[in-house]
């Protein structure tokens, strides 16, 4: 059921691709900085308290490319570790130094010029979702109209999510698909022979729309999962827990919503990814298509626009639970 669950979110990263690829190139961080123990802590962003209970899921991959790194050569993870906050929001996550391998010919990164490696934090707390910064907006009149949906404000963003918004592009300021921010590697200072401090990361208790709340989830998952190379599973057993308490929560959600609420194709996919691990969701999927008129396939193609409502997504989950 693990090895499921891993490959059912596997399809999700296509999905989610244009909101993480593009925001997971940081600076090339120290190699002390990858290695040593890390300490940091996670607030509410309103009232300054620590967050406790909160799960801190840390990945590191090791990315290649070509000359002048013009092309990329793909990435893949190398290490997972998840830690909880205490009481106060503080974690601190362990020195890695003898489980990190960053050789580079480690998956047949020969051929590529360069390989370097880089690392993330992702949060979960139900009820809370991480904030972002306060980024400057560019806009296209200022000769950025191709990356400016990744130069957006992201508190801005996450204000209209949480407000209720169902357009995913903010009025004048282009387009965020999902939480790009949580791709983002963390700021850190510390010495070179001492442990590191991670930057305080804060977040918001607010409630999500439903489907914001699956495209958030998926956003957190898909960046948060560690395949290696060769597609080989490397991620803890406490990332498959964090992905079951996901499905418990989502999978009546649907159900809860005004049946004639329309569900734009990337919350169906995230929806289907979350509530239906591996190759369940192809069912799923599929039955989804036959009540909208769509035609089926066999396989399940994340890219693929499936739009539909509540209602659907709701009959099709009663269905199986009667079954």
């Amino acid at each position: 059921m693990r090895k499921q669950f891993v490959y059912g979110v596997l399809a999700m990263t296509a999905l989610m691709c244009g909101a993480v690829s593009h925001a997971s190139a940081p600076p090339h961080p120290g190699r002390h900085e990858l290695r040593a123990e890390k300490h940091g802590r996670i607030v509410d962003a309103d009232t300054g308290a620590g967050i406790p209970d909160a799960k801190v899921i840390a990945v590191w991959r090791q990315h290649s490319s070509g000359v002048s790194d013009m092309v990329s050569g793909g990435s893949w993870c190398n290490l997972q570790r998840i830690v909880v906050t205490d009481s106060d929001g503080r974690y601190m996550i362990p020195d890695v130094s003898r489980e990190l391998d960053e050789s580079e010919t480690r998956f047949g990164s020969l051929s590529w010029n360069k390989s370097w490696s880089g690392w993330q934090l992702i949060v979960f707390k139900p009820d809370y979702i991480r904030t972002g910064k306060d980024y400057p907006v560019v806009k296209s009149e200022q000769g950025n109209s191709d990356n400016q949906q990744f130069t957006l404000d992201d508190r801005k963003v996450l204000d209209h999510r949480i407000n209720g918004g169902d357009r995913a592009c903010l009025p004048n300021q282009g387009c965020m698909p999902a939480f790009v921010w949580q791709a983002r590697q963390p700021e850190t200072s510390g010495g070179l022979l001492g442990h590191v401090d991670v930057q305080t990361i804060e977040m918001k208790k607010a409630q999500l729309s439903p489907n914001w709340v699956w495209v958030y989830y998926s956003t957190i998952l898909t960046t948060g999962i560690c395949p290696d190379g060769r597609g080989n599973d490397l991620s803890e057993p406490a990332y498959a827990d964090i992905a079951k308490a996901m499905a418990y929560e989502v999978r009546p959600m649907a159900c809860t919503l005004p049946p004639e609420t329309s569900v734009d194709p990337i919350s169906v996919g995230a929806f289907a990814g979350l509530s239906h691990p591996g190759p369940f969701n192809v069912k799923f999927i599929n039955r989804v298509k036959e009540l909208t008129g769509l035609p089926v396939s066999r396989q399940f193609d994340p890219l693929e626009k499936t739009r539909s409502t509540a209602e659907v997504l709701c009959r099709v989950v009663k269905e199986e639970e009667s079954q």
